[in-house]
């Protein structure tokens, strides 16, 4: 890739599992399609494997993108990043909803 890093978004790598058995229908593939033809995320590499069955995508957050090179341009220096899962998020809210 051709790319210098004031280019690039942040990035994310993402590993699904079907677990055996599960049907494997493609349907998220025409929604990961869509992100990339709307310039939101740049897949830069997929495998999948077969066994069980998983897919790696590391992907860049073009959305992103224009927001991190200003910040570099700036000086700022990215120190940390957490992505939070959607089913800890639930559990969170959950929680929250059971203490109130």
């Amino acid at each position: 890739m051709e790319a210098s890093e004031e280019e690039f978004g942040p990035i994310d790598v993402v590993v699904i599992a079907a677990p055996a058995g599960a049907p494997v229908t493609g349907e998220a593939i025409p929604i990961l399609l869509d992100l990339v033809d709307r310039g939101i995320i740049r897949v830069l590499d997929a495998r999948f494997v077969r066994g069980s069955a998983a897919v790696m995508i590391v992907y860049e957050n073009r959305w992103a993108a224009h927001f991190a090179n200003a910040v570099r341009r700036n000086g700022g220096v990215v120190v940390a990043f957490e992505r939070i899962g959607v089913q800890e998020l639930i559990d969170a809210l959950d929680a929250a909803d059971a203490a109130a």
